[in-house]
């Protein structure tokens, strides 16, 4: 790395990244199969010559992709941000970039210091299938209703157990309560967004509400039985599960800001949906 000397301090950094999903078998590492942390670890050896454990905000399934991924581990190799971002991104793979670089406390957690998570659902909603957007979009053929889908989004958002959107729990004890800040549905053409902002997300759980949605909107599932099924709190009490490929993990917030690229990336991002609701 230019510039780059041994024998500093311990310093932490932490990464924004962004990577095509497509095919990894998600982000957490797992032995002989891609994975996008695998990725990230091999150029940090590469470019350091240390071996590393990343930590990550968010574990995205396999096939999902990511806007906004934080990223933190700790070097011994002096380093100047901007150097240290062009460098690692020569020894990453093409669908796999770092998009900032930025010195934290020794303390940083990217996953335990998160306040908020926003994932994106994306719907092509045409009888059409597209060669262009086939591979990162659920393509729905038939008729959905935006209100409808609207109103039982709302149903989701404060604080509240997700056990029947939730896949099967690491730990019988994890808890399933989570808050959710907000849920949105918004069309432009024949692309239909879902985007959840909540404190954590259990496993599987956006892909699962972006399918009680669809049935929702679809006319198979009725409101008064979304109703009751959101309220349920039997685990996994929903077990259609929507491909991952149409999934994104937009923005990671935190209480005191890391990264400039990912605030602005924010508001760019929330005026977009705006000017695209109908």
């Amino acid at each position: 790395m230019t510039n780059g000397s041994f024998g500093v301090d311990t310093v932490r950094l932490a990464l924004l990244v962004e990577y095509n999903g497509s095919k990894y078998h998600g982000f957490q590492y797992q032995k002989n199969v891609a994975s996008v942390q695998g990725a990230i670890e091999e150029a940090v050896l590469n470019l350091t010559g240390e071996p590393t454990r990343i930590k990550g905000a968010g574990r995205t399934d396999a096939g999902a992709h990511a806007m906004g991924q934080v990223v933190a581990f700790d070097t011994n190799v002096a380093y100047n941000p901007r150097e240290f971002t062009r460098a690692m991104n020569s020894y990453l793979p093409q669908d796999v970039v770092i998009k900032e670089t930025a010195k934290t406390n020794a303390f940083f957690d990217p996953r335990r210091d998160a306040v908020k998570r926003w994932y994106k659902f994306k719907i092509l909603n045409n009888p059409i299938r597209s060669p262009l957007f086939g591979d990162y979009t659920y393509n729905f053929k038939g008729d959905l209703d935006i209100e409808s889908m609207r109103i039982a989004g709302n149903m989701l958002e404060g604080t509240r157990d997700f056990a029947p959107f939730s896949g099967a729990l690491s730990k019988e004890s994890m808890s399933t309560i989570r808050h959710m800040f907000e849920v949105t549905v918004n069309k432009n053409s024949d692309l239909i967004e879902f985007d959840f902002v909540a404190n954590a997300f259990l496993p599987q759980q956006v892909r699962r509400m972006a399918g009680t949605l669809v049935d929702v909107g679809s006319g198979k599932l009725m409101l008064e039985e979304f109703y009751k099924l959101a309220n349920s709190n039997t685990l996994g009490a929903y077990n259609k599960v929507l491909d991952a490929k149409a999934l994104y993990l937009m923005n990671i917030e935190y209480a005191v800001p890391i990264f400039e690229i990912q605030n602005d990336f924010g508001v760019w991002e929330k005026a977009l949906i705006e000017a695209n609701t109908i």
